[in-house]
């Protein structure tokens, strides 16, 4: 295993398209994400800061952090978004999920980083998973669960 991290200047495209076929593979059978929907959320969006995982030229895991610095809603220029985050069910129990979260602790700032709500989001927070282990590990990270 050769696992490399690229961050946003690095990355292209392709890799963006590969990390939606990663999800689709592993996920879509319960949430699909298209093609349209990922170009309008992820690829064509302007204010967005990501971290790819790879092993060799494979994508393995990826964070999508969405900015919004020319938006007239404070409430968004004051956050940091999670668009979209997956680790390879392979690839788990690695540190790579870690690293990932690391890189968006590295780019916080003074924002609060939130998962899901963004404009165009994927989800409206964070989707409930089967083994229940979500909230735990982002619990061991420092998130706090809100309800709104």
């Amino acid at each position: 295993m050769n696992l490399i991290f690229k961050k946003t200047s690095d990355i292209n495209k392709i890799d963006l398209s590969n990390c939606l076929k990663l999800w689709n593979n592993e996920m879509g059978y319960v949430y699909p994400i298209s093609f349209n929907a990922f170009n309008q959320n992820i690829i064509d969006y302007i204010d967005k800061d990501m971290m790819l995982c790879f092993d060799d030229d494979k994508v393995v895991g990826f964070i999508l952090i969405k900015r919004f610095d020319d938006v007239t809603y404070v409430d968004y220029t004051n956050n940091l978004y999670i668009s979209l985050f997956y680790v390879s069910k392979k690839y788990r129990k690695q540190g790579i999920g870690t690293k990932l979260f690391d890189f968006a602790e590295e780019i916080r700032g003074t924002r609060d980083l939130i998962i899901g709500k963004d404009i165009n989001n994927f989800f409206p927070g964070v989707p409930t998973d089967f083994d229940n282990l979500t909230d735990v590990w982002l619990e061991k990270r420092g998130f706090v669960g809100k309800r709104l």
